[in-house]
């Protein structure tokens, strides 16, 4: 069997008997018998790398991250994610248009400003919210 692997060692195509003509910055491997059995165990639904001596599987993107989430999803990544008290208590100490959005709003943005402020002041990061609506879809 033979491979044709990219500049990053990524497995672009493979033949039992053909003989696939790589193309400029890519290169042809002819595979030993172990590593057949090993191309061929290894899972490949998103591509897979070989780095000479063994094949690896490239891993799934993860899915974006939602710009909504439904307020009773919301609260239950923030709960699971121990945020809930956190974000009450900085929700009451800001009072005005945040306790408001807090307490009656049906839906969440991701990139509402009261929200980012508020992940601010309980110390949250960007990564952090992408994290927690990333969560929310748990409970869809």
């Amino acid at each position: 069997m033979r491979v044709v692997l990219d500049a990053e060692n990524r497995v672009l195509m493979w033949t039992e008997d053909g003989h696939p003509v790589p193309e400029q910055g890519q290169r042809l491997v002819e595979l030993t018998p172990a590593q057949v059995e090993a191309f061929r165990a290894t899972p490949n639904e998103c591509g897979v790398t070989f780095d000479g001596e063994t094949f690896a599987a490239i891993p799934p993107l993860p899915l974006p991250v939602p710009t909504t989430a439904t307020s009773g999803d919301f609260v239950a990544a923030l709960c699971d994610l121990g945020w809930y008290a956190q974000v009450e208590a900085a929700a009451v100490a800001a009072g005005g248009k945040a306790l408001a959005l807090w307490r009656h709003a049906a839906t969440f943005e991701r990139h509402n400003p009261i929200l980012i402020a508020m992940a601010q002041a309980i110390g949250k990061t960007d990564a952090d919210l992408d994290a927690l609506f990333r969560k929310t879809r748990e409970y869809q």
